[in-house]
């Protein structure tokens, strides 16, 4: 138990100084309620048996997303730049620890976001979702909120290892919504972007939540998706506890991580 304490620690600390910054207020409070006003107008009026679910998984998606993109991909890069970084590395507390601490609490308030905008469809907008198959989506949803934690450890090493840290997280925000499908179907985009598409995360996580609320016609496609995200959020873990390792050998050979 005491080597998750540190983790536990670092969790309740990165939600309290995330929830304090007021770009990340808005981020968790105010643009889930744009896009998903967006969302429903853009596919109100949609003949389509599945449009409901496909603005509330879009606009959780897009909550959850906003949430890593400015916080878990600055993480480290803002220890950095406040002067911390060589005290967190220099500790007796793993490194990796204190990362995933801050990852989990940045997951956590991602996905009270995401419940947020839901709530919000639902009240304002009277957007009802109906679960068909009710296991097979709560199973759905732990393996969505693993590959958004592993996509997240990625990219907050990787974002470490460059000093354009601040332009590209402005970067990847809505072409990410673009690639993954989360604002508009993957159909109407060119076939060529397809392979990039599918090898994002939020792109399966969106499948297979949006099968799994509809109703599973076919099973093996269902867990085809499934383990594939699950095979693609272990890929990300290991290549960024790689990345991390690099960093922490970098930082003290170097000495150079806090340079600006």
């Amino acid at each position: 138990m005491g080597e998750f304490k540190p983790v536990v620690r670092s969790l309740e600390i990165q939600m309290q100084q995330t929830f304090s910054r007021k770009m990340f207020r808005y981020m968790m409070l105010i643009q889930p309620l744009v896009f998903g006003t967006i969302l429903y107008l853009t596919y109100k009026n949609e003949s389509g048996v599945n449009y409901e679910s496909y603005i509330i998984f879009g606009t959780g998606l897009i909550s959850i997303w906003g949430t890593i993109i400015f916080s878990s991909a600055s993480d480290i890069d803002r220890e950095r730049r406040m002067g911390t970084l060589k005290y967190v590395l220099v500790s007796s507390t793993d490194f990796a620890n204190v990362i995933y601490g801050k990852i989990l609490g940045n997951v956590i308030l991602g996905l009270c976001s995401s419940i947020y905008s839901i709530l919000f469809l639902k009240i304002c907008f009277h957007v009802e979702i109906q679960i068909a198959n009710v296991l097979p989506f709560i199973l759905s949803v732990i393996v969505t909120l693993f590959s958004f934690f592993t996509i997240s450890m990625f990219l907050a090493a990787f974002f470490t290892l460059t000093r354009k840290a601040r332009i590209l997280m402005n970067f990847l925000e809505y072409p990410i919504y673009i690639l993954c499908g989360l604002a508009f179907p993957l159909s109407i985009l060119p076939k060529f972007t397809i392979p990039l598409s599918y090898i994002l995360p939020p792109t399966i996580a969106n499948k297979v939540l949006s099968i799994s609320a509809n109703g599973i016609v076919d099973f093996t496609e269902f867990y085809l998706y499934l383990f594939g995200l699950l095979f693609l959020s272990i890929i990300y873990f290991f290549a960024s506890r790689i990345m991390l390792k690099n960093l922490i050998l970098k930082a003290r050979e170097q000495a150079t991580m806090e340079l600006i």
